[in-house]
């Protein structure tokens, strides 16, 4: 991302689409992963507005034993739409508050269409006992088309991603930058993954084991909004693999969480990854 030099509140305006993973492990052994998506409006004066967020949320406990939920945006449990919470734009691009809080660790780029931020933070649940755990978060923010549907038939995407899966072993999974979805149309892709995954194999523990592998017969599925807001999906075997996020202006770019759903269940693995458009 290059800086700004002279940016204002006022150079932030809009809506963006937002992608949110955050991981959690607390002293005992618990941990949790969770996922976000929503969107945050500017509006160039000092104020934005988040509308209610889609969640997903993977926990495994000190056995091993993992469980899953969601909550769909607006539902009575989710995270709830917000308006009027403050921000102030530094010169940089860096944020000298949002909502009270001075000097968030979020950054928006020179064209004022792509923000990033990190959080590193210690967990008191109680209030009373102390550090109870620990919690870090990735938040990648596209601004969204005003123009209708950006069109994706013809173009090639780079696919980065990373993802966590939590199931009966731990695994921290990548898709290698050499991998490529090529769109067939408006609404399909044909994928040439290649991937890497760090799996801690209880039945070999303390072992991590590597594996690499590739994919490039499986169709996918593709939905675009006419906001930008966009969904891949590709089922193999047992399970689905969705990508689900937004897309820049020109559909060049796009933000996506990711999440693998054995068939029928709610998810075993959360990530974030982004296409980025390339001429091949």
């Amino acid at each position: 991302m290059k800086k700004p030099s002279a940016a204002t509140n006022a150079s932030l305006q809009g809506a963006f689409g937002r992608v949110y993973i955050g991981t959690s492990i607390f002293d005992a052994g618990w941990m949790e992963l969770e996922s976000e998506q929503n969107v945050i409006t500017f509006d160039g004066a000092g104020s934005l507005d988040s509308s209610a967020a889609a969640q997903y949320v993977i926990n495994r406990n000190v056995e091993g034993v993992t469980s899953s939920s969601s909550c769909q945006a607006d539902a009575v449990d989710c995270a709830a739409a917000e308006s009027g919470i403050s921000y102030t734009l530094n010169s940089d691009g860096s944020f000298g508050e949002i909502g009270g809080a001075t000097g968030p660790n979020i950054f928006v780029n020179d064209d004022f269409d792509f923000l990033a931020g990190t959080e590193f933070f210690a967990i008191d649940e109680d209030g009373v006992s102390g550090i109870e755990g620990r919690s870090h978060s990735l938040t990648v923010m596209v601004k969204l088309p005003t123009t209708g549907a950006p069109t994706i038939g013809s173009k090639v995407y780079r696919v980065i991603q990373v993802e966590n899966e939590w199931n009966s072993q731990l695994s921290l999974n990548m898709a290698r930058p050499s991998s490529l979805l090529t769109m067939a149309g408006e609404t399909q892709g044909s994928p040439d993954l290649t991937w890497a995954d760090l799996d801690l194999d209880p039945a070999q523990a303390p072992m991590l084991v590597m594996e690499t592998g590739s994919e490039a017969d499986v169709p996918v599925s593709v939905s675009v909004a006419s906001n930008g807001a966009a969904t891949f999906t590709a089922t193999d075997g047992a399970a689905t693999l969705v990508l689900e996020g937004f897309f820049n202006e020109d559909a060049s770019f796009g933000v996506f969480q990711t999440r693998m759903n054995p068939t029928g269940g709610l998810p075993s693995a959360l990530g974030l990854a982004v296409l980025i458009e390339v001429t091949q």
